[in-house]
């Protein structure tokens, strides 16, 4: 794995690579399919899914057929003081028929679409306020390579991998499932997007310390 953290005034950009040989255009997602694997739909931002379940004819019946907190109540052991936002910005990605979304404090959730049942939350390197305060982000990426794929978010200062069917960190991914990728010095890192996988390259950016304008 190669890490490169180039540095501006105001902005920091982080590209990390996977040892493949894979063509970078691999993760291109050309043709649509039932899958919404990038909160923009995919990487072109296309916000099209080809499903035809719903149409003119029928989109006034539809009803509710489950609601799910922003939170999942573990979260909230032994954090009285947690006071998760409830700015829910993120959009859910739909891959092999689970949805897989950031929470209130921009840890990953599992869950399926038929019934929203929780399949499973990510949890936290350590159990400490600290740790668990955060917020929601825009989404959560895709990494695929044959069978091997891995749940790319941006939380924090953090980059992490996960095993999209368990949740847990992929320890071969950085220091144990996860990179920093603020400079030691830096007060503050900020980033609210979902990462971008192009093949096996990872791209975000942020921004950090109190440069930049923190509004949305």
């Amino acid at each position: 794995m190669q890490v490169t953290l180039k540095l501006g005034l105001t902005i920091v950009v982080t590209i990390i690579s996977f040892a493949t040989d894979s063509s970078l255009l691999k993760g291109q997602i050309v043709n649509p399919t039932p899958d919404w694997s990038y909160y923009g739909g995919d990487l072109f931002f296309n916000r099209y899914a080809p499903l035809d379940q719903i149409d003119a004819d029928n989109v006034s019946d539809l009803e509710i057929l489950w609601r799910r907190p922003g939170l999942d109540p573990s979260y909230m052991v032994g954090h009285p003081s947690l006071n998760p936002s409830s700015y829910l910005r993120s959009t859910p990605i739909l891959v092999d028929g689970v949805l897989f979304s950031p929470n209130a404090v921009g840890f990953v959730e599992a869950f399926d679409p038929a019934s929203g049942k929780t399949l499973w939350v990510q949890q936290p390197f350590e159990n400490s306020l600290d740790e668990v305060r955060g917020r929601s982000n825009r989404g959560v990426q895709i990494w695929e390579n044959g069978n091997d794929k891995r749940l790319i978010l941006a939380r924090e200062p953090y980059l992490y991998s996960l095993n999209p069917e368990s949740g847990a960190p992929i320890s071969s991914f950085g220091d144990s499932g996860r990179v920093l990728l603020s400079p030691e010095e830096s007060e503050r890192f900020r980033w609210s997007f979902s990462p971008i996988v192009v093949g096996d390259v990872i791209v975000v950016a942020g921004i950090i310390g109190s440069a930049g304008d923190s509004g949305e």
